[in-house]
This record gives structure tokens, C-alpha cells and sequence, in this order.
């Protein structure tokens, strides 16, 4: 999901300037479904070394800035490295769009937070997948294979942080997902099964893996009820974890205030997002 991927990034400076920048933007703001309420704080996040193409046919960053407003989206600007003509177009695209410019180092710089949780967060986060039953045509069915993946090649660390953030959401209900939820984005038939609102009743048999496909229905079925029991138990244990990181994390942060680097991208990020929710009165707790 969109916390793992921004966590494990990395600019590998390729020198293959200038880049696809304004295709990005537009994608950005026209493709993903925006909320309409006024009160909802909605970011775009331009993070990059190199400079936009100017000289391609297609909507170029001003008019698209100029879009974005009208759906008060802010657009941030993270460069990486040094290029001067990227300063001077990142500047520009976070003027025009009432966002923050901010400049990082080169890898990233981001701060982290190794706890003697991870490795079992992150081994806990592996048999919590693999309850997960994706439910959908072919293309829900590669989405979740695809955001899957992205986990596996995550840092022990991003995907307890990303543990957290689930459990913050399964406990608060003001994340939009519930108490069972492991996978989001993508309709999980174990997780709907847990809420109730699919019964073993309705299936629809088109919309389940191939794997459960060539079950008899018993059979199907039993499987299913195992993945919900399994669920269920290692959430329990997952919540135990996730609190016992959150304390480490909190005492290790008061023991060493103030010393992380201003510059780290996940500082950054966090500074700008505290700073543009303020505006819409949202706080945040630590």
C-alpha cells in the first residue's frame, strides 16, 4: 500500500533526466477516485530527481496544478539530489498548487525504526496473508498478488510500521476498514465473510481464486472456516505485538529527542501532512 511504498523508497539517480513528470501528475489527480467533502485532506506527493518533459505533447504541470485546485488537492514537492532545473520546476508545481517544496538527500535519508519486534511483526504479517482470499475478476485477483509482492520486498520495519497503521485503523474504525481487515484495496472474501456481509450461502464462485475454484464446495467451505479461525488467532497475537513496538518506539524517541535528521524523507513527509491537516483542524496523536 501507499505507507509501505513511500517508506521503502530510494532514488537511484539514473541520469535518465528529464522524466514522465506531468503524465504522473495528471494520473494523479484524474484517475484516483477523490473524495468531494471539502473537509477530507487529500495530498499528491511529487517525489524525484529529475525535471518534467516540456517537449511532449500532453497536459503540461500548470494547467494540471490548476486542476488539482478545483479538487482542492495540494500537490508537495520532494526533490532529491541537487539538478537545479529540477529545484525551479518542483518550486513551481508546489506554488501552484498551495504545496511545500523540500529537498532531500539523494538516498532518501529516511529514519529508521528498528525494534526487537519487526522480525516477528513481519513473519506474523506473512501467516496473516495467507488467510487472505482474494475476491474479484482477474484484475482483483493480480492486485492483490501485486500489493502482496510489494510486501514481501519490504524492510521488517515498513511492514511493522504498516502493521500498526492497520491495527490503529482496525481499533479506531476512522480509516475505512474494519476490525478484519489485512489486505485493503482489494475485496478479501475471508474479511467479508468475518463481517457478515457475504455468507458461504452467496458466494459467487467466478470471483474466487483459481485455487479455491477446484474445491468441492465442503471442501471449499472447510478451507475458508480455517482461514477465518487462523485470522482471527493471529490478529490477537499481531495486537499484542504491535502495542509492545509502539511502547519500545516511544520510549526510544523520548531517550533520543531531537535527534533525527531534519532532512529525512519520513520526517518530511510527516511535517508537511501535520502542517496541511492543521489547516483543516485535523490533529494527530503520537
Amino acid at each position: 500500500d501507499i505507507h509501505t511504498k513511500l517508506m521503502a523508497f530510494q532514488a537511484t539517480g539514473g541520469g535518465d533526466q528529464p522524466e514522465s513528470v506531468n503524465q504522473a501528475l495528471l494520473e494523479s489527480v484524474e484517475k484516483i477516485d477523490w473524495s468531494d467533502d471539502p473537509k477530507v485532506l487529500k495530498l499528491i506527493f511529487l517525489v524525484g530527481d529529475a525535471p518534467p518533459h516540456m517537449d511532449y505533447d500532453e497536459t503540461q504541470y500548470p494547467e494540471i496544478c490548476a486542476l488539482a485546485l478545483k479538487k482542492d488537492l495540494i500537490i508537495n514537492t520532494i526533490q532529491c539530489g541537487s539538478i537545479p532545473t529540477t529545484k525551479k520546476f518542483w518550486t513551481e508545481i508546489a506554488y501552484a498548487s498551495e504545496g511545500q517544496y523540500v529537498a532531500i538527500l539523494q538516498s532518501g535519508g529516511t529514519v529508521a525504526v528498528h525494534t526487537p519486534f519487526d522480525k516477528e511483526i513481519a513473519e506474523l504479517n506473512g501467516m496473516l496473508n495467507d488467510t487472505i482470499c482474494a475476491y474479484g475478476d482477474r484484475r482483483v485477483q493480480e492486485m492483490a498478488m501485486s500489493k502482496l509482492r510489494s510486501q514481501s520486498a519490504a524492510k521488517a520495519e515498513s511492514v511493522a510500521d504498516r502493521a500498526d497503521y492497520l491495527s490503529k485503523g482496525r481499533a479506531g474504525g476512522s480509516m475505512g476498514f474494519g476490525g478484519n481487515t489485512v489486505i485493503i484495496g482489494t475485496d478479501d472474501l475471508v474479511e467479508m465473510l468475518m463481517d457478515e456481509s457475504v455468507t458461504f450461502e452467496n458466494i459467487d464462485d467466478k470471483k474466487l481464486p483459481d485455487g479455491l475454484k477446484k474445491l468441492q464446495p465442503s471442501e471449499r467451505r472447510a478451507e475458508l472456516e480455517r482461514r477465518i479461525a487462523a485470522r482471527k488467532k493471529f490478529q490477537a497475537q499481531m495486537e499484542d505485538l504491535v502495542s509492545k513496538r509502539a511502547d519500545y518506539i516511544k520510549t526510544e524517541r523520548e531517550k533520543n529527542a531531537g535527534a533525527a535528521p531534519m532532512d529525512a524523507f519520513d520526517e518530511q513527509v510527516k511535517e508537511i501532512i501535520h502542517d496541511q491537516a492543521a489547516e483543516l483542524g485535523i490533529e494527530f496523536s503520537e
